[in-house]
């Protein structure tokens, strides 16, 4: 993702985990509108005082979880996005901001889902009908 943000001329700040005070600080400072975190730690520093306009959240279930989304973007005051990525292909769906699920970035991403029971793939309209529910 910092790869892409960057190429659309946006400046990153990458941290690693563990470094709450020192993102928080980042934010407040610098007026960070973007923040890319897993939902409990954007929670932790929404808590500890953090504001951004956007979250895109990976990394563990956002929207999955019931009251979560709802919680985070109360800490936080702006709109919390899911997303889902891999560290092998990177960034593969993301939730739009009408929030009505995660949509497959098409460019990048074939979909290919295929039935637990019978082993072969489903048709297209259930393949993205089930990620739009996961």
């Amino acid at each position: 993702m910092q790869d892409g943000f960057e190429a659309l001329g946006a400046k990153t700040l990458p941290f690693g985990p563990g470094e709450t005070e020192a993102q928080l600080e980042a934010i407040q400072k610098l007026g960070v509108r973007v923040l890319v975190s897993a939902p409990s730690f954007a929670q932790k520093l929404g808590e500890a005082g953090a504001r951004v306009e956007l979250l895109i959240s990976s990394g563990e279930p956002l929207t999955s979880i019931a009251g979560r989304r709802g919680r985070v973007e109360a800490a936080l005051g702006g709109v919390a996005l899911d997303a889902y990525a891999s560290s092998e292909a990177g960034m593969m769906a993301l939730e739009t901001p009408e929030k009505n699920g995660l949509r497959v970035l098409e460019d990048w991403v074939y979909l290919e889902v295929v039935d637990p029971e019978t082993g072969k793939p489903c048709p297209t309209a259930n393949a993205v009908n089930w990620w739009s529910r996961t």
